[in-house]
């Protein structure tokens, strides 16, 4: 299933990569605006069998799953025990990604993504 077929060109099926951009950080209820492209995230291969997830300078061997017909929902855990959320509207293109530690306050990324 690809979930971007309005965007991708019409033929064989090609890789391609989900880069998203956070427009607003929040840790627990602080939020700020950012534009700092190192808190960017990159999926590949997003909707094969082994999605991975780029973020803060490590892959991140996700799981993909579907919340409703326009959400799609990639998660997995990095080797620090952060598990990471990350929720994409597809008729938006617009993500949320929450980023969690157990005893600690979650972390709540929000913007937009293309596909590159």
């Amino acid at each position: 299933m690809l979930i971007m077929m309005a965007a991708l060109a019409a033929g064989p099926a090609q890789a391609y990569e989900l880069w998203c951009m956070p427009t607003e950080v929040c840790h627990g209820t602080a939020c700020t605006p950012n534009s700092d492209e190192e808190r960017s995230v990159r999926i590949t291969d997003p909707d094969g069998p082994q999605p991975m997830m780029r973020a803060f300078a490590e892959d991140v061997a996700m799981t993909q799953t579907t919340e409703d017909n326009d959400v799609f929902r990639w998660t997995g855990t990095n080797q620090y025990g952060i598990t990471m959320i990350l929720d994409l509207d597809a008729a938006a293109m617009s993500y949320t990604m929450t980023a969690r530690l157990p005893g600690n306050d979650d972390s709540l990324y929000t913007g937009t993504c293309e596909v590159q």
